[in-house]
């Protein structure tokens, strides 16, 4: 089984509400007066701030799902991390690595390869995380 990943939901003033899914953030930053939210297929957005009810993260609907694990399913090792991640089944050629804190927050990007397939998680506080990597999103705890 395979939980999915979180998303952002945005409740606007007259009501209704918008949901992004954090595996298809590229980032989340506050202007003076807007909301700006990036997406990694490059898509864009800004929102009034005096048009926002509410920003909070949820989990998407059927949250697990039964997934048949193939050579193609990226997985890593070990849950929970100490310092290093290192990933199975890296496609050919260089893979963008995102690591997000629970609360949506980009701790960091990376590239891994399927010669280069660790990744250096030592710096990351103890938590909660959540990683993007080629279009899949794991979960796992930093000790």
């Amino acid at each position: 089984m395979v939980v999915k990943a979180q998303s952002m939901a945005i409740t606007m003033l007259d009501g209704t509400e918008q949901t992004i899914g954090l595996s298809s953030l590229e980032n989340v930053a506050f202007s003076t007066s807007k909301l700006m939210v990036n997406q990694i297929s490059g898509a864009s957005s800004s929102i009034s701030l005096s048009a926002i009810r509410r920003i909070y993260f949820k989990e998407v609907p059927a949250a697990i799902d039964d997934v048949v694990l193939t050579e193609e399913t990226i997985s890593f090792f070990p849950n929970p991390v100490e310092d290093l991640i290192c990933f199975r089944n890296v496609p050919d050629g260089t893979t963008i690595v995102k690591i997000y804190r629970m609360d949506g927050r980009m701790m960091s990007q990376s590239l891994v390869s399927s010669g280069n397939n660790s990744l250096d998680a030592s710096s990351l506080p103890a938590g909660f995380y959540i990683v993007s990597i080629n279009n899949q999103v794991l979960k796992f705890i930093k000790l």
